[in-house]
């Protein structure tokens, strides 16, 4: 690839870089890589590639003449560029005839001609091989990416699914059950199955993130696979791949029959009706189970793909390095699920069984179950407020179970302050230590009343602070960010929302989500990466002329993108119109769900 942009580099040698000529370099550059990456995939080495895609290029006049340029200029440079490479090429030829006659081996002479001239260029190569993690998988590690490709899946999918469930099985509970068993019992197992769902959900959603860390982040890495790790990719993981277009099919088949399963339930006597008249949700959780399953078992294998292609094609810069070692331990992974369905079950019945108590005492027990009531009431809820001096901080890191965290501009320019607001027994607790202040708050995830919700943080951070760097971990609740100045800001969140706006990040912002919506307006930023398993990521520049100074890649398994109008499908790879220095550039991976930069 290095190749391709020494030699486009060498081609409009002298030539001014107006915006048109840039804009033509990057759509010619565009059009290299994808013949490029085609050649490679129908089994061609990479100089044969390279070869290739350099002589079907090869004459340039039109794109010359359309942009108004100079013909003989740019064809001068452009034929003495041939010309010295076929040179090169001769010259290479014959060191390695006169090499062979010594009795050596004659291809390493013959490989001197126009690939030593790209010697240069694998300074940049080495350079991203040091950048990056560099794995050597046998067939323990093969299988154990292939079980996670599964499980990862599966807990993505079936939360999602969940999600979309939690309303019929209330729906079923209340209707069905509770005309069968009464009204109350109805009520109270209604509200036991849309917590349990949500609870369920949650905890996949944190099960999945975690799989996710485990592993690490395979598509920006290095991977060499033995033989037999190679076996089991052949077998159990063409099989994987292969098996999902059948689920894919039957899931949008769900979808598209689900109105009719509603539509079936207005004809159907009692308890059939109750059960089929809002069916339309269980077939449509089913449906996105089996799509989002099936994408994102597809996605996983894809990144592995792009690892071992990375690495096939840097294995000289590679071969002698030291290999990092790769464990993926999923034991404990479904902890989060257990302990949620367990806090959820517990709480229900001690709801049910104080509530019932209480009621059933009437007037004797009214009056200390309602001051106790009222004294829970008074002592529960909390506000607290913490400043530090903006000198003593380089960074913030908030630790957050379930809550909401708002981050805004503040008054004072020498000072940061963190109010909360919420649950005495959820109060958070700060710790600042080699100008690092974090924020934990006390309690984890609960589901009831205020003994529940993890209550909400507000962030306020003086004007034009740039040196600070921000990282927030949530397991479930929205943050929202706005007028932020900051050097860094990192979110990684399991279910919730990101919203960031009219905001200045010196150098990168760091999204990593398992499930929720990505919204960024009007920020200055220089890179943006965007790791998503489910929701969207809606992005807006300030002006059109921003757009263009990014270079982009973009993907979206089971989506679409719209990139400044255009429909792009659901793969984009696109250099800056305009670059600026430093390089400005955007990586969106999305498993499930739309992708819209305008």
């Amino acid at each position: 690839m290095e190749r391709l942009i020494e030699y486009l580099s060498s081609v409009f040698e002298g030539v001014a870089e107006t915006p048109e000529v840039l804009r033509a370099k990057a759509e010619l550059m565009q059009m290299m890589e994808d013949k490029y990456e085609a050649l490679l995939d129908e089994g061609k080495s990479e100089d044969e590639a390279v070869q290739t895609v350099i002589d079907e290029f090869g004459n340039i006049d039109e794109i010359i003449r359309e942009l108004g340029l100079d013909v003989a200029l740019v064809k001068v440079k452009h034929d003495r560029k041939r010309a010295d490479r076929e040179r090169s090429e001769a010259a290479g030829s014959a060191a390695g005839a006169g090499y062979t006659a010594d009795g050596a081996t004659g291809a390493e002479g013959g490989s001197t001609g126009y690939t030593a001239g790209s010697a240069a260029g694998s300074g940049s190569t080495a350079e991203k091989v040091k950048n990056r993690p560099f794995y050597k998988w046998s067939s323990k590690e093969t299988g154990d990416y292939i079980s996670f490709a599964k499980s990862h899946a599966f807990c993505v999918a079936a939360g999602v699914a969940l999600c979309i469930l939690a309303p019929y099985l209330a729906a079923i509970c209340d209707d069905v059950i509770g005309a069968i068993l009464g009204g109350r019992i109805g009520d109270g197992l209604s509200g036991l199955a849309f917590f349990l769902s949500v609870g369920l959900a949650v905890g996949l959603f944190i099960t999945a993130s975690n799989k996710t860390k485990r592993v690490g982040r395979i598509k920006r890495s290095y991977i060499s696979v033995d033989e037999a790790g190679s076996a089991i990719l052949s077998g159990d993981g063409e099989k994987l791949v292969s098996g999902q277009s059948g689920l894919l099919v039957l899931g949008i088949v769900l979808c598209v029959i689900s109105p009719a399963v509603s539509a079936t339930g207005d004809m159907l006597p009692g308890v059939l009706g109750d059960i089929f008249e809002p069916g339309i949700l269980l077939f449509v959780a089913l449906g996105v189970f089996c799509i989002i399953y099936s994408q994102s078992c597809k996605n996983r294998m894809k990144e592995l793909s792009k690892a071992m292609g990375r690495y096939d094609r840097d294995s000289v810069s590679i071969d002698g390095g030291q290999a990092s070692e790769w464990k993926y331990n999923d034991k404990g992974s479904g902890r989060s699920v257990v302990g949620i369905i367990a806090i959820v079950i517990v709480c229900w019945l001690a709801f049910m069984i104080v509530g019932n108590i209480f009621r059933g005492i009437g007037f004797v027990a009214s009056w200390p179950f309602k001051n106790i009531g009222n004294i829970i009431e008074s002592a529960s809820p909390y506000d607290g407020k913490e400043v530090y001096n903006i000198s003593d901080l380089d960074s913030l890191f908030m630790d957050i179970s379930a809550a909401d965290v708002k981050v805004i501009r503040g008054n004072d320019p020498t000072k940061l302050e963190i109010e909360y607001s919420g649950s005495f027994y959820g109060r958070p607790v700060f710790e600042l230590s080699e100008k690092k202040l974090t924020v934990k708050d006390k309690t984890g995830f609960h589901l009831f009343g205020s003994m529940g919700a993890g209550g909400s943080f507000t962030v306020r951070v003086p004007e034009g602070s740039t040196k600070l760097s921000y990282e927030f971990d949530m397991s479930a609740g929205n943050l929202d960010v706005g007028n932020l100045s900051a050097q860094e800001l990192k979110a990684d969140m399991s279910a919730g929302g990101f919203k960031l706006h009219d905001s200045e990040i010196a150098s990168k912002l760091d999204i990593d989500m398992s499930a929720g919506d990505a919204t960024i307006e009007r920020i200055d930023v220089r890179q943006v990466i965007a790791d998503m398993s489910a929701g969207s990521f809606k992005y807006r520049f300030r002006t059109p002329d921003d757009a263009k100074k990014f270079s982009f890649d973009l993907d979206s398994s089971a989506g679409s993108i719209t990139l400044m109008g255009d429909d792009c499908g659901d793969e984009v790879s696109r250099g800056a119109v305009t670059p600026d220095t430093p390089e400005r550039s955007m990586k969106v991976d999305l498993s499930a769900g739309d992708i819209v930069i305008e």
